[in-house]
């Protein structure tokens, strides 16, 4: 029996005085409710001690109410499982808009630092596949395009993208250095610390001596710093004719390359167009350290961007810098497209994300390569997208919406000197 202390101490039995009183050590149990009246024992369980039999209306109710729950959580389940499934695709997306000339670099010439901007922009590739549900939401944004990630790795490890985009972008800049200083007009050399050899011609005897990898520093004693100093060492000589190619060759676990001198003979090449008889060492060569050669110092640091998309930004850049005024006439104005080496503009892609990142930086116009404009237009919304093939147009339009080109060379004077790059 359940044992009650009155607030004024005394135990009693189960008689109830009207005193309030406190439960010690365990719940009181009415048990009227179960039909065994006050005065009864204590039921152990607090439910009733018979639950009355469903119908069998009322059972067949509640499978059909189990069956449902289930239903609806392997239904949740199964969206959630499909929702976070991988597909093949990645997205591309607008990225940011960065001034070029707070990452260029001048020392030992005069530059003008601007007010106006010019824009290199850039894009967003997913890292990994979008999973389904990440689909749905990029097929929903219109500044966002869904490419297979065949067409955007073409078989390649992300490393390997990492690692051509950045060679991409050191040879970017290399070119917005050279076409920059050759519109000016200014004098400019090239120089590199060898010849590495990227190919070879398995039928030429050099391919018995040299292997790929290997870097030529002389031919017959001559120094060779670029691949251009190649040529005109071999002028005159004829197919069969041995020469001594000294190169550095890295020897496995070496720190240092090792210095070989080999003899080789020279094998002949006929020209398809002119019939003329050339020696050749049978080679496809690249410099080494290749760069401008300059009695002064230009630097573009791009940080962890990748690509050749900012090449024509980089030109502009270097122009504004390297002359008195305001190319872009105090105003903001977004580039992208490829330099070439005479001065070309090529297509890059991504320009509807492009467009997208220029507009929210608040461009007052936009350049593209000339077949890209209709793809930008598509997210330019009011601001206008001008389409050049070179960079003397390029300079024609910013002329055209307000930019300072005084003292830069008129078109055709800019086709001739771009054109002359080529020449040497």
């Amino acid at each position: 029996m359940t044992e009650i202390a009155s607030e004024t101490g005394a135990a009693h039995d189960g008689s109830n005085t009207g005193t309030a009183s406190d439960t010690v050590g365990t719940d009181t149990i009415d048990d009227s409710a179960n039909g065994r009246g006050a005065a009864g024992a204590a039921s152990p369980w607090p439910f009733p001690a018979f639950a009355p039999t469903p119908s069998p209306a009322e059972r067949r109710r509640n499978l059909r109410r189990r069956v449902m729950a289930i239903s609806g959580v392997a239904m949740v389940l199964a969206l959630v499982i499909l929702a976070l499934l991988p597909t093949k695709y990645v997205a591309v997306s607008p990225r940011r808009a960065e001034p070029v000339n707070p990452h260029l670099s001048i020392e030992g010439t005069p530059s003008f630092e601007p007010q106006g901007e010019f824009l290199y922009l850039t894009v967003s590739i997913s890292s990994d596949r979008l999973r389904r549900i990440q689909w749905l939401r990029a097929k929903l944004d219109d500044t966002v395009d869904i490419v297979p990630e065949e067409r955007f790795t073409g078989g390649q490890s992300r490393r390997e993208i990492r690692e051509q985009g950045r060679l991409q972008i050191d040879d970017s800049k290399l070119k917005a250095e050279v076409v920059a200083l050759a519109y000016l007009g200014r004098e400019f050399g090239f120089k590199g610390t060898g010849v590495t050899i990227v190919d070879l011609d398995p039928e030429a005897p050099s391919a018995t001596v040299l292997a790929l990898g290997d870097t030529i520093v002389a031919i017959d004693g001559q120094p060779v710093a670029i691949d251009s100093d190649i040529g005109p060492i071999l002028a005159g000589r004829q197919p069969g004719d041995v020469v001594d190619i000294t190169f550095e060759r890295f020897i496995a676990d070496a720190d240092e390359p090792e210095t070989l001198t080999e003899s080789v003979a020279l094998r002949e090449v006929v020209d398809e167009e002119t019939g003329v008889r050339r020696a050749i060492i049978g080679i496809a060569p690249q410099t080494r350290d290749f760069d401008i050669d300059v009695p002064y110092t230009i630097s573009i640091d791009t940080g962890r961007v990748g690509g050749p998309s900012a090449g024509l930004a980089f030109t502009l850049g270097l122009i504004d810098e390297l002359t008195e005024g305001e190319l872009t006439g105090g105003q903001t104005v977004a580039v992208t497209g490829a330099i070439g080496i005479n001065c070309e503009i090529q297509d890059v892609g991504g320009v509807k994300q492009k467009a997208v990142a220029a507009r929210r930086a608040g461009a007052v116009a936009m350049l593209v390569p000339l077949g890209e404009v209709a793809e930008a237009e598509k997210q330019a919304g009011d601001m206008p997208v001008y389409g050049v093939a070179t960079l003397p147009e390029a300079i024609e339009v910013i002329r055209s919406v307000g930019g300072d080109t005084t003292g830069l060379p008129s078109l055709t004077e800019a086709e001739e000197l771009c054109a002359g790059i080529l020449r040497g």
